[in-house]
């Protein structure tokens, strides 16, 4: 049997509670000139989210998303 073919399955025990995350990326980011297009796993559902370049930190901090990482979402400040 090729290992493709291999059922596997794991179990994660902890002593602390888990921190807290909003979303999870599903597919690594398109990264643009213009913006970083991300296709996140959130409690409402699957939700594409677009950050402009013109929005600095958070398109920096989102164009080193990679496939699986743990997103905290914040507000954004008024």
């Amino acid at each position: 049997m090729s290992f493709e073919d291999e059922k596997f399955s794991y179990v994660v025990l902890a002593r602390d509670a888990p921190a807290r995350i909003d979303a999870r990326v599903l597919a690594h980011p398109a990264v643009t000139k213009a913006a970083v297009t991300a296709k996140l796993c959130v409690a409402e559902g699957i939700v594409t989210e677009t950050t402009a370049r013109r929005d600095r930190a958070a398109y920096r901090l989102r164009k080193g998303w990679r496939w699986g990482d743990a997103v905290i979402r914040r507000a954004e400040p008024e």
